[in-house]
């Protein structure tokens, strides 16, 4: 296959007309058991994560992360070159390869490959994202006639790279949550890797102009104005994290804040990096008197209303079940009775009559 057909595979993937699969079998059908692979490297961290393999079993990627800590090619690859193929010879003298445990345990104790050639397709910051072919092929002058193959596919691929980065399915995500969110007032967030806003509904550009809960730095990353909401936001963009958490709710300067990272497929999670959702929502705090009338004319009984007071503090059946001393399962019995009462669909539609507490204070 030459590299015509290797471009029209790029395109082909990238418009969903074939997979990211044909892509890398064809490619690592280039060379002697090919082992073709799109992975990542953080040089600042010393670490990386083999995120699309073909042409290995993926038992083979066990403990993987350990061994991108310890790729001894990866310190020559942060400074090389970006857009050009190269041998491993260039990244390491043979000799001194065969001496590490990254060869004698991985690229050979697991693949049976002796060699590779390389590819830089983008860096950042010092993160980069990389395409390389194993082989068991020593033979330098044949491998450097492969490294010049990924030469001549890089530009493509770094079009698929900010495709991806830049395409439009984050503005929707915002644009479709803003319509559903805004009329509570609900700032929504879409961010990526490295804190980037992508893009954000128009209640949350009001908030970011506020700046109580979120702001952007200079250079257009967004920061939270709470220290472990921003921990966990930032393990939530960091691809390397295998235990970052799927969701988080924290209760930041009067407003509820909720971190939801967004679950993709592997290879939109190579080119695009980590994506999470935030959403802001002010907690309503109606005064006392307005709540118990609130209370008393839905004839809401205490269980329901001490349900009601938590779902407007922001806290979800966990915590209110946690305060009163009662099971996770009754406190959502409690909440499904207050919802049946109030014909409300779920919390926002909640808040949202709620609400109309201040509206018609500030009518009369």
């Amino acid at each position: 296959m030459d590299s015509e057909e290797l471009v029209d595979l790029i395109y082909a993937a990238l418009l969903g007309e074939r997979t990211w699969e044909d892509f890398l079998k064809a490619l690592s059908e280039q060379l002697p058991d090919g082992v073709a692979t799109l992975f990542y490297h953080d040089s600042e961290k010393s670490r990386g994560s083999w995120d699309l393999v073909y042409g290995a079993d993926a038992s083979a990627l066990r403990d993987g992360g350990y061994y991108a800590s310890i790729n001894p090619w990866m310190k020559r690859a942060a400074t090389r070159q970006v857009g050009v193929g190269v041998i491993s010879d260039q990244m390491l003298p043979v000799n001194e390869l065969k001496r590490t445990e990254f060869y004698t345990d991985f690229v050979y104790g697991r693949f049976r490959t002796r060699a590779a050639v390389g590819l830089t397709i983008v860096r950042e910051e010092g993160k980069s994202f990389l395409l390389s072919v194993l082989t068991s092929r020593e033979d330098p002058d044949e491998n450097a006639r492969a490294a010049e193959l990924l030469t001549q596919l890089a530009p493509h691929l770094r079009r698929a790279f900010h495709y991806f980065r830049a395409g439009p399915k984050h503005r929707q995500i915002a644009e479709i949550a803003g319509s559903l969110f805004d009329s509570a007032d609900v700032g929504v967030f879409v961010v990526g890797e490295g804190g980037r806003l992508k893009s954000a509904s128009a209640s949350a550009e009001r908030m970011l102009a506020e700046g109580r809960c979120a702001r952007l730095n200079p250079l257009g990353r967004l920061r939270l104005c709470d220290a472990e909401a921003a921990q966990v936001l930032q393990r939530m963009l960091d691809r390397t994290e295998e235990d970052a958490p799927r969701a988080f709710t924290r209760v930041i300067n009067g407003t509820k804040a909720t971190l939801v990272r967004v679950m993709k497929d592997r290879f939109a999670a190579y080119f695009e990096g980590p994506t999470v959702v935030l959403f802001l929502e002010p907690v309503l705090r109606p005064r006392a008197l307005e709540l118990e009338d609130f209370v008393k004319s839905h004839k809401l009984s205490s269980a329901e209303a001490r349900a009601l007071v938590g779902l407007l503090e922001g806290k979800n059946a966990a915590a209110i079940a946690a305060e009163a001393s009662l099971s996770r399962e009754t406190v959502r019995t409690q909440i499904k009775s207050l919802y049946a009462k109030l014909g409300a669909a779920g919390r926002i539609d909640v808040i949202r009559q709620v609400a109309q507490l201040d509206l018609r204070r500030a009518t009369k």
